[in-house]
């Protein structure tokens, strides 16, 4: 889990046409893809934000266990 938080975007595991939708909401400015979104006006309309890890920490630690 480590590795996939510290990668600067990751592919989603249910369609691996797109980017995950849960790394780049946190990683959030540290996303290279939704950086790149935002540099040219594009909306990524990301919603769930409540359904994912509060912290980096909190993610890695839930996937240790």
């Amino acid at each position: 889990m480590t590795e996939i938080l510290d990668s600067p975007s990751f592919t989603c595991h249910k369609n691996i046409d797109k980017q995950c939708a849960g790394h780049m909401l946190i990683k959030g400015d540290e996303s290279a893809f939704a950086v790149a979104a935002r540099a040219l006006s594009v909306d990524l309309e990301l919603s769930g934000k409540e359904l994912v890890f509060e912290s980096k920490q909190a993610c890695i630690n839930h996937h240790a266990s």
